[in-house]
């Protein structure tokens, strides 16, 4: 992996390596780091990775501005992940023309707009034949398509797009008591290229992370982290527990506002995933 930094815009397409940059890179309160949604670039493709409250006004700070999405991934329904897509949606409809692509599960589109779209979108006009509007009048819906299943029940889904392969998998994120798979909300994180991990937000799962480690063998890990325990995060006493093999490929990310980055480094992690940093794998 190499590493540059930038001032702004950042480049939304590139000669077809995987280049990755973030939006944000702090938890869903987050005033100083702003929320963690990333944009990943390959080619002619830039596919952005969840779209929160902060996305919007962090990318026009950048220097690019909402009519050059045109590819998204979402990872689920919390408003850090999810919180600019109404806005997104409605612009590109009535201001932009055009229907971004939506890569999307069939299970969690329909959760997706039924609990969390529906509302701002449904009723602004009445389409020829039909009472209301759906998600396909602003999307062009891509689907995954499972490709495994993991030891536990949960599910790998797959799919190519404009030559970047991802590989997206269940997490266990919401409720926080959740035991067994079927106790939890649908989440996601996912594998970009074979290379990258992204993590999304998940407790802490061994069991997954070593899988992923195994299978995948990837350069980085951008892992979810919390500074307490008890939450709906990994916490950072129980990444600081894992073994060195994965734990030196973990860049974090969703951390608070007084993360330190100097202590994560000494505690043996690659250290903390940044705004206004290209991470490029070739």
């Amino acid at each position: 992996m190499k590493v540059e930094v930038f001032e702004s815009h950042p480049p939304l397409e590139n000669q077809g390596d995987l280049s990755i940059f973030f939006l944000g890179t702090g938890s869903a309160f987050s005033r100083k780091y702003l929320q963690t949604n990333l944009v990943a670039v390959k080619g002619r493709l830039a596919l952005f990775i969840d779209f929160g409250t902060t996305a919007a006004g962090a990318l026009e700070a950048l220097g690019h501005d909402l009519s050059q999405v045109n590819h998204l991934l979402l990872t689920h329904s919390h408003a850090d992940h999810i919180g600019g897509v109404e806005e997104l949606a409605l612009k590109s409809r009535y201001m932009f023309q055009k229907k971004i692509h939506l890569l999307v599960t069939k299970e969690y589109s329909k959760i997706l707009w039924k609990e969390s779209l529906a509302g701002g979108c449904k009723y602004n006009e009445i389409p020829k034949g039909r009472k209301y509007l759906t998600l396909e009048d602003y999307f062009h819906l891509r689907f995954f398509r499972e490709e495994e299943t993991m030891e536990d029940g949960r599910q790998i889904y797959e799919i190519e797009v404009e030559g970047l392969k991802i590989h997206l998998f269940r997490t266990k994120h919401i409720p926080s008591n959740g035991k067994k798979l079927s106790d939890f909300q649908l989440s996601y994180g996912m594998v970009l290229d074979e290379k990258v991990v992204f993590t999304s937000d998940t407790l802490f799962d061994l069991p997954l992370l070593s899988y992923l480690d195994k299978r995948f063998a990837p350069e980085i890990i951008f892992h979810d982290c919390q500074p307490f325990e008890g939450g709906v995060h990994a916490s950072y006493r129980e990444l600081n527990g894992l073994p060195k093999k994965i734990k030196e490929k973990i860049l974090l990310v969703h951390y608070s506002d007084h993360v330190n980055e100097e202590q994560v480094k000494q505690d043996g992690f690659q250290g903390i995933g940044k705004r206004f940093h290209l991470y490029i794998f070739s």
